[in-house]
């Protein structure tokens, strides 16, 4: 089980947006149910205008919750939903960025991130096997 970022890589001028989105894609049998994707991003490069969740799978009460820091560069998205079939790859939540300076940008999860199985003591038994961010090349405006 694998949450991502998609695309996996974009290039964008320095001033403009750019939209990623995190997802989840599961292939075994396990039980899931919840997914938290803690992650963090450059803040020399990247600055986050907005999260979406119109479309997440994980909507139950909600959600997905999601609270970031540009600041800190921190990102975090937590959400409950139905048990995902065996096969599915899912929509956690849609990130929108500004690219603020010339550089390559990154969005990476960090060891907090988990998905599974939400036990009715409010733990979660974690199945996550695999984690993969994103690359933002941010370019310079052409001189006019």
């Amino acid at each position: 089980m694998k949450l991502y970022v998609a695309p996996a890589s974009q290039s964008v001028v320095s001033g403009n947006s750019v939209t990623v989105q995190v997802r989840l894609s599961k292939a075994a049998n396990s039980k899931v149910d919840y997914a938290k994707a803690d992650m963090t991003f450059s803040t020399n490069q990247l600055e986050i205008v907005s999260v979406s969740r119109s479309g997440s799978y994980f909507n139950a009460s909600g959600g997905p919750v999601t609270s970031f820091n540009n600041s800190k560069g921190t990102l975090n998205i937590s959400g409950s939903g139905d048990t995902l079939p065996s096969n599915a790859d899912v929509l956690v939540a849609s990130v929108t960025f500004k690219a603020k300076s010339a550089g390559t940008g990154t969005l990476s999860y960090t060891n907090a991130s988990l998905a599974g199985d939400l036990l009715g003591s409010g733990s979660v038994k974690n199945a996550l096997t695999a984690t993969a961010g994103t690359s933002v090349l941010v370019s310079s405006p052409p001189c006019v």
